[in-house]
């Protein structure tokens, strides 16, 4: 399906009907339901196969192009004439963070035997090119007992595994999958009660559920409260959602899926695969719209992004980092920057770290290398080489990425990040900071933190050399 989004003001209330008035400013589209699944495959960095059932018309042509720009994911599509591709159009105030609307241009009625035939020959073809057979159920049409049936036979002949997103009620129609993904919803309406947010009833209904399907494996997604893991009928993991900040939900399970998939191919346990499914989720749901999350923002959740995993830390070159500021101004978070040679660590560069860090989302370092120290300050600097360095500084909590650069100046690196606030400290003067006018220009500003004079990598090295 093509997931459609329209932004816009809503600050008024129409005239002709008590109906809010959304005056569009922007509009953008991206692949929806099972493709969206193939989407985050392949921003994990995995290759897909996609299967998926479309209509002969401009959706899915813009569906088509859209799947294009992405590496590793192989387009087969069976299209039916007789039935429209699934347009979904959401109407979304961004100031209100909210969906204001939603509508769906559809045909949910299974296709004709020929065209559902067609379908399982295509997938069945490129089975023997993977090791995971994911089933994104959306209950439009395109996955029938049948199908669904002759698929799972295929795949588990030819010793894959079977993860399932399911819809529906009739969950017994999945018998023979590996791994189902329901939410708290969807298990209720398989067992036929509504299920509690309990740990204990959770347990309880994922296990009915595996005594009604035979599968033994249930990951139930449990809203805003994480993920439950069950297999035969026992927990075994149990995770809060991992989520800082909510911006839609648009896509999450289509995340977990993907996630599961990716890191299942490549050899995880279940429990491993499951925590980075959860990690995952949190990533998207704080992105606007359906949103794909990449390793490194995944990994860096996990890590705690700054206590714990120093060597992730450190960009291997500027497009490197330019890259992970991307995604996290993609996140909504606000990036700082400072620079210096850092050459012995004291209370002071900790004192302006911490302090710009409490100022911004993410904070860089750029960090002068031995080179372009000992062209600013003589051939008896530094005293710490720069693999030190970048060590203690990145064993610092307040440090979210460093960078090194050669020249005099990091003006380079200014230029190619565009921080929201540069810092520098108060030693400087305003007008001496290297890319004062950079950041501003780009709307960005400049703010110098109070330093003590007597604290200084020149003060500490003369007390040295004087004992």
């Amino acid at each position: 399906m093509l997931d459609r989004y329209v932004y816009g003001h809503a600050g008024r209330v129409s005239p002709e009907a008590p109906a809010i008035v959304l005056a569009a400013q922007a509009q953008e589209q991206m692949p929806g339901g099972a493709a969206n699944v193939a989407v985050n495959v392949a921003a994990l960095g995995a290759e897909c196969v996609l299967v998926g059932l479309v209509g002969a018309d401009e959706e899915a042509d813009l569906l088509r192009r859209a799947l294009a720009s992405w590496e590793g994911i192989d387009t087969v599509f069976a299209a039916d004439r007789t039935r429209r591709t699934t347009l979904k159009t959401r109407f979304v105030s961004p100031q209100h963070h909210t969906h204001l609307l939603r509508v769906d241009w559809e045909t949910s009625e299974a296709p004709s035997p020929e065209v559902a035939a067609r379908i399982t020959t295509l997938a069945q073809a490129r089975m023997g090119e993977g090791g995971i057979l994911v089933l994104s159920d959306y209950g439009k049409g395109a996955l029938s007992d049948h199908t669904i049936q002759a698929l799972i036979e295929a795949a588990r002949g030819s010793g894959m595994t079977v993860l399932v997103d399911p819809k529906g009620s009739r969950f017994e129609r999945y018998r023979g999958a590996t791994l189902i993904t329901p939410n708290l919803t969807e298990l209720g309406a398989a067992i036929g009660r509504p299920v509690p947010q309990d740990d204990g009833a959770v347990e309880a209904a994922a296990r009915e559920l595996s005594q009604l399907t035979g599968i033994a494996e249930v990951l139930v997604k449990r809203h805003g409260f994480g993920v439950h893991l069950v297999q035969s009928g026992r927990t075994t993991l149990r995770l809060p959602a991992l989520a800082r900040s909510v911006k839609d939900v648009s896509g999450a399970g289509d995340t977990i899926l993907s996630t599961l998939a990716v890191a299942l191919s490549a050899g995880a346990g279940i429990a491993h695969a499951v925590r980075w499914a959860n990690a995952a989720a949190a990533v998207v749901v704080a992105k606007q719209g359906t949103a794909a999350p990449t390793r490194q923002e995944v990994d860096e959740l996990l890590e705690g992004e700054a206590p714990y995993a120093p060597a992730r830390k450190v960009s291997p070159n500027l497009a490197a980092l330019v890259e992970r500021v991307r995604a996290w101004r993609a996140a909504g978070l606000s990036v700082g920057l400072t620079n210096g040679c850092f050459d012995l660590l004291h209370p002071g560069h900790v004192a302006l770290l911490t302090q710009a860090r409490g100022q911004v989302d993410r904070l860089i370092v750029a960090m002068n290398s031995d080179s372009s120290i000992r062209t600013l300050k003589g051939s008896t600097r530094p005293i710490m080489d720069a693999e030190a360095r970048a060590a203690m500084l990145t064993a610092l909590e307040a440090v979210s990425a460093l960078v090194l650069f050669d020249e005099p100046t990091p003006i380079a690196i200014i230029e190619a990040v565009r921080p929201d606030v540069l810092f520098k400290g108060s030693d400087y003067a305003m007008d001496d900071v290297v890319g004062r006018h950079c950041v501003e220009a780009h709307g960005g500003r400049v703010v110098l933190i109070e330093r003590r004079a007597e604290i200084s990598t020149s003060a500490v090295i003369q007390r040295i050399l004087s004992r």
